[in-house]
């Protein structure tokens, strides 16, 4: 959902201090997905701050299985470790419900979220962000929608799923960034913390754990 060039540029050409690529391949050894990780190390207000970014792409046929997850989370468990005390956050800004989904699932704190107004400070510092990063504003007077340009594939049942999906997070999605089929990009920042860290390796491993007796059941 993006063209070539651009790809290349945010994926593969980025100028963050730190890049990894985890590429994904059936049996065959036809690559059917990818998973990018970035970390920027910015000095923001003053103090040194490091920011993760991340793009990932797969066929619909080997989506799930968490293995995404379990990669990024690898990834920055050592960065911290390496540089303790550093003061770290996820910058998305997510064009697909799926996407916002999954950090809600997974991590305690993300915001924006449905339950709570984002704090007028950290709404600031979020617009921040995205600013330094280059992302323009699809309406002036919303800073958490921004134009990103990349559209997810999906079949025209997929998107009906979504557009009447009950599930809460997705609506708050849907609803705080109907133009996402257009390309639109929801700002969310995640704070990389133990606390958030911690909450995504617990549920990671429950369902990790779940997956054979589901499969038994089934």
């Amino acid at each position: 959902g993006v063209e070539r060039e651009a790809f290349a540029k945010y994926v593969v050409r980025s100028k963050a201090e730190h890049t990894w690529i985890q590429v994904h391949k059936d049996a065959q050894g036809t690559i059917v997905g990818y998973f990018a990780v970035h970390i920027f190390e910015r000095q923001l207000g003053g103090i040194p701050t490091a920011v993760f970014r991340a793009e990932a792409g797969t066929l619909r046929a080997y989506r799930g299985g968490n293995v995404n997850a379990r990669f990024g989370l690898g990834l920055a468990l050592r960065y911290l470790l390496k540089n303790p005390g550093r003061r770290a956050y996820y910058l998305g800004s997510l064009v697909h419900p799926s996407s916002y989904s999954l950090f809600a699932k997974y991590l305690g704190e993300v915001w924006p979220r449905r339950e709570q107004a984002t704090p007028p400070e950290l709404l600031g510092f979020m617009d921040e962000l995205a600013n330094e990063f280059g992302l323009e504003r699809v309406h002036a007077s919303n800073a958490l929608v921004r134009k990103v340009g990349w559209r997810t594939r999906e079949t025209e049942a997929e998107r009906e799923y979504w557009q009447h999906c009950d599930k809460p997070s997705a609506r708050f999605f849907i609803e705080g960034n109907p133009g996402y089929v257009d390309g639109d990009g929801l700002v969310t920042v995640v704070p990389v913390t133990a606390a958030n860290l911690l909450r995504m390796i617990r549920t990671v491993s429950e369902r990790t754990l779940r997956q054979p007796v589901e499969a038994a059941v089934s």
